[in-house]
């Protein structure tokens, strides 16, 4: 099992067990098991930008137990979201400050995932007749809110709908909202979204 987080400009992937298939680059800064006083330094050092490298991997006997230390690092945030394909394998995607996105947004209280999930594609995109198909992955990043350390974990769901007109939720800063073919993300949306998506859709890319 592997995690991958975004701490400001870096990736810190945590790699459980057998790393003997793992050949890494020359630009990776590689750790061993680290105990819980050297994550935090590592933690500090990612978030001051004392590494060059954006690529950090810790290879783990338990990739599960050093991201739970990771976790108590930081206020938890949870979020859902959705990977929302049409009948002509389109995907949909929104233009949120600046960058391509995808529809996604905080769980409330007493609020299921799934039903977070659904309601916030919805509200974002004006649309109707979601069905989720599957759960996909998580993604987590961090970021600071009034000083505090937050890691926010979002839940992505593949969605599909019938393709319909679009309604950007501007209040949410949203400017656009498009279906998208596999050409179009290549060749455009994916050069200018964040680098936490990419994996997830590079992913959903290759059942296009």
């Amino acid at each position: 099992m592997t995690y991958s987080i975004y701490i400001h400009k870096h990736c810190l992937t945590f790699y459980d067990h057998d790393t003997s298939h793992l050949h890494p680059p020359a630009n990776v800064s590689l750790h061993q098991h680290m105990n819980p006083a050297a994550l935090k330094t590592l933690i500090t050092d990612l978030q001051s930008d004392l590494l060059s490298s954006h690529q950090v991997w810790v290879l783990c006997v338990d990739a599960r137990v050093e991201f739970a230390c990771l976790e108590s690092c930081y206020e938890p945030v949870a979020a859902a979201g959705g990977l929302v394909f049409n009948e002509f394998e389109e995907i949909l995607f929104i233009r949120r400050l600046g960058k391509w996105d995808l529809p996604k947004g905080k769980v409330e209280p007493k609020e299921g995932i799934e039903q977070a999930a659904t309601r916030e594609v919805e509200e974002e995109c004006g649309l109707k007749n979601l069905a989720i198909v599957q759960k996909l992955t998580n993604t987590y990043h961090t970021y600071t809110l009034n000083g505090k350390p937050m890691l926010k974990t979002t839940h992505w769901y593949k969605m599909t709908t019938p393709k319909q007109d679009l309604i950007p939720q501007t209040s949410e800063d949203i400017s656009q909202a498009i279906w998208a073919s596999k050409k179009t993300i290549v060749e455009t949306l994916l050069l200018d979204t964040y680098d936490t998506l990419k994996p997830l859709i590079n992913a959903a890319l290759l059942t296009v």
